[in-house]
Formats: C-alpha cells, structure tokens, sequence
C-alpha cells in the first residue's frame, strides 16, 4: 500500500492549532500538499498572514485565523466557523 492511501485527506478539513510556525505549520504544509482544506488557528495574527499567503500562492487551500487556544469559548466558536466554511457533516473529521 502506498503512503497516499494511507494518508488520504483530500477533501477533509482540518484544523491545526499552532498552525502558522514550527510543528504545526509542518502539520499544516502536510495536510495541505495531500489536498486536505486546512484552516491554521494561532494568537500571531502576521505570521498566519505570511504563511496563508505564502501557502495560498502555492496553491493550496489554507485559511487562517487569530485565536487564543487558551480561552475555551474562543477555541470551540473558531473550531465550528471552520466547521461551517467547510461544510463538514460532523463537527470533526479527525481529532
């Protein structure tokens, strides 16, 4: 079996928190590469601007957003707007 059909994302959302610098800007580029819409939450509002930018210009279907993961309430309402805009059927498609 080929490691693209183990790690078949095309068409999935994902969410990575983190997403625009060290270990999940990787996770993101990942995704990404193999098709996945991905949306990158982390509280540096110019680093997701560069890297959605740069990722965009490659490409690839990625979106950003500024958020505090500390904060609960803010964590979960970007989790569902993401949700939402990518019209996923259930509030996660993998965890």
């Amino acid at each position: 079996m080929k490691a693209t059909q183990m790690f078949n994302v095309s068409g999935y959302g994902a969410v990575v928190t983190g997403g625009a610098s060290g270990l999940g800007l990787a996770f993101v580029e990942v995704l990404a590469e193999h098709e996945a819409r991905v949306t990158m939450l982390d509280i540096s509002a110019e680093r997701i601007d560069r890297e959605v930018s740069r990722l965009r210009s490659a490409g690839y279907d990625v979106r950003g957003a500024v958020v505090d993961v500390t904060r609960r309430k803010e964590l979960i309402a970007a989790i569902d707007d993401e949700a939402i805009a990518h019209r996923c059927d259930e509030r996660a498609d993998a965890a």
